[in-house]
């Protein structure tokens, strides 16, 4: 009897250390995962950020354009980009920090989800062309479409790692930045 006691007790606390580790991810990075979907689905608006959301992001989202964005973003690029494509990246910054919040507690990024943001930011920098050098503009929002898709790519769809120029290409030759100076 006191060996099936003990064997209890085990089983008890085994399953006890098992649904700790299979409990469901802290809110904020669920709530965090879903504003991601509705940003990359072009949901208008901030409604739809959860106020632990909010606060796991450290700034409040803005508006433009309809769209939620991260009022400091940019378009991080090694070259210098149109200012119509400012709104665009302002919104995938914002998108890639909701990524960013899930990987911070060791949450897998949803299937296809990065490459939705990617390609929201595509459709908005062709949006935003016009004036006199339209033919210029849908161009560059190509190649930095293609240059996104990549990094995407060779970051496997997961998460939104903040690298170096010589970084980057070093993981392209599988040597180490040092090794390619």
């Amino acid at each position: 009897e006191e060996a099936l006691a003990a064997l209890g007790e085990a089983i008890d606390a085994w399953r006890l250390w098992y649904r700790a580790e299979i409990a469901p991810p802290p809110a904020e990075t669920s709530e965090a995962l879903r504003a991601a979907g509705e940003l990359a689905a072009g949901t208008p608006g901030t409604d739809y950020f959860a106020p632990e959301t909010i606060v796991a992001l450290g700034y409040e989202p803005g508006v433009a354009d309809g769209v939620a964005m991260r009022p400091d973003g940019d378009c991080s690029s090694p070259v210098e980009l149109p200012a119509s494509f400012d709104n665009a990246c302002r919104t995938h910054d914002l998108g890639y920090d909701l990524l960013r919040i899930a990987h911070d507690h060791d949450v897998p990024i949803p299937e296809g989800l990065r490459r939705s943001l990617d390609s929201q930011l595509g459709a908005r920098m062709h949006a935003s062309c016009g004036g006199t050098d339209v033919a210029g503009c849908h161009m560059i929002a190509a190649a930095a479409e293609a240059a996104v898709a990549a990094n995407t790519i060779r970051q496997a769809g997961g998460t939104p790692v903040h690298e170096e120029l010589p970084d980057i290409l070093a993981s392209f030759t599988g040597a180490s930045p040092a090794e390619s100076e």
